[in-house]
């Protein structure tokens, strides 16, 4: 987004550049935004520290993504929330007893490792031998029980502080006996789940799998999020013995994009949503700051204060060492918003953001507000992507039902749509009693026009003149 809204400010690229960015939705815990989860909140709301997109598409993508984030932490009975990229933290698992997956392959006969790293190095493995060479759906248990120490640390795995998870496939022997012919194949490994738990908080199976960096070209990965597969593809012929793909939780690691762990929280990303939900913003950091993300650091014998720490896991309770000046500035100038908007204010003094703003239509004013009572609002012409005729515009949505939330949208329209600005229609679907359905259209914080109607199944169309 900032890229793309100074280079339509310098003129370096033409305006219909800004329109044209993936304006694709996601839908997360029933709210739909621009994708970009990848980073979690740091994605969505940092381009906002610069302009004040609270009224705009953008802006209210950033304020539903929160909204999925408050939902996700429920979901998964986080006592705190705040997705977003930050550094990593170990993981624990100390709640299940075993791992499970399916997996088939083709190629020469070579063995399967599973692997858990701990924090202090030491490596526990299991071997299923010639798992490569089977054709069909193969259902694999690993108690923990079961594992073999390896190498490094200590000799006691420590579930509590898992810092890698991975898959190898070896050829040649080990310790005098044959695990595998070499040669090249593929291997896929599906529906990794731990068990004795509800679900594998902390560990995504089925992203940030990476293949070790010093074996060549020998090994690519790719994952199926939809169907949980992660599929590779080796070449073991070329003086490789073994390749290694793995899912890295170590406190050196960046949780980046598609990486965000469950488990791990930032308090930077907090603060960033205090312009759109302050009181629960605040909440969620006096949470945190009781979990230690606040405290001072001892440097040299003398505690010091640097304000809240990178990330926290509030399963296990560790937190981060480290401080971000990345973080500490993202809050300081989220914080300035707040009070008194002093970062918008100076943005917009300059005469590049004011020609930016001139040119890109999303921030001329030109934008429908409504508010959702608590029914179903269904859009006739279906379909998520923002357009620049208001005949096919659409809705963000922010939750069905009498359990929705009054919420606000924005829809953007432009003088050749035929003088339709919308249609809607009302639906019982949710609500058998008919009642509260109730839209309120503001053109530029105005009020133009309500719509109080029972459920007539006919479509409601919205001219502007």
């Amino acid at each position: 987004q900032t890229a793309s809204f100074i280079g339509v400010a310098t003129e370096a690229v033409p305006a219909k550049h800004w329109e044209i960015l993936n304006r694709c939705f996601e839908e997360w815990h029933g709210y739909r935004y621009y994708v970009g989860r990848g980073c979690g909140l740091y994605n969505q709301l940092l381009p906002g520290i610069f302009l004040d997109q609270r009224q705009i598409l953008m802006g209210i993508s950033a304020k539903n993504l929160t909204s999925g984030d408050i939902a996700h932490a429920k979901n998964i009975s986080s006592p705190v929330w705040g997705w977003s990229a930050s550094s990593s933290l170990p993981v624990d698992i100390s709640d299940t007893i075993a791992i499970t997956f399916y997996y088939k392959g083709t190629g020469s006969s070579n063995t399967l490792q599973f692997k858990l790293e701990n924090e202090d190095g030491s490596v526990f493995g299991k071997r299923l031998y010639n798992a490569t060479n089977t054709s069909e759906w193969t259902p694999a248990r690993i108690n923990y029980s079961e594992l073999e120490y390896y190498w490094g640390g200590g000799d006691n795995l420590d579930l509590k502080n898992i810092t890698r998870i991975s898959f190898a496939i070896e050829s040649g022997e080990r310790d005098g006996i044959p695990v595998g012919g070499g040669g090249n194949g593929t291997l896929s490994i599906c529906n990794t789940t731990l068990i004795n738990t509800s679900e594998a908080v902390g560990i995504n199976f089925y992203g940030c799998w990476y293949p070790e960096r010093d074996i060549g070209t020998s090994l690519s990965v790719s994952v199926d999020p939809d169907n949980k597969i992660i599929n590779i593809a080796y070449d073991l012929g070329k003086g490789n013995k073994w390749v290694l793909i793995a899912k890295n939780f170590r406190r050196y690691d960046y949780l980046g994009c598609a990486c965000l762990e469950d488990q791990i929280v930032t308090p930077h990303a907090s603060i960033l949503t205090l312009i759109y939900f302050p009181q629960e913003a605040i909440e969620n950091l006096k949470k945190l700051e009781e979990m230690g993300a606040r405290d001072p650091i001892l440097i040299d014998e003398e505690n010091y204060s640097f304000g809240f720490r990178d990330a926290v896991n509030w399963k296990s309770g560790k937190v981060s060492g480290k401080y971000l000046t990345l973080d500490q500035a993202m809050v300081f100038l989220s914080i300035a918003n707040y009070l008194n908007g002093t970062v918008w204010r100076l943005f917009m003094e300059d005469s590049i953001s004011k020609k930016g703003v001139s040119l890109i239509e999303d921030y001329q004013g030109h934008v429908i507000y409504f508010v959702e009572g608590e029914d179903w609002i269904e859009q006739k012409e279906g379909g998520l992507d923002h357009k620049p005729h208001a005949s096919n515009c659409s809705c963000l949505g922010k939750g069905w039902g009498n359990n929705c939330e009054f919420a606000e949208y924005s829809i953007h329209f432009s003088e050749d749509a035929n003088k339709v600005l919308f249609k809607m229609r009302y639906s019982d679907k949710f609500d058998a009693n008919n009642n509260a359905n109730q839209v309120f259209i503001y053109l530029d914080d105005e009020l133009k026009g309500e719509l109080y109607t029972e459920d007539t199944g006919d479509w409601d169309i919205f001219k502007w003149s």
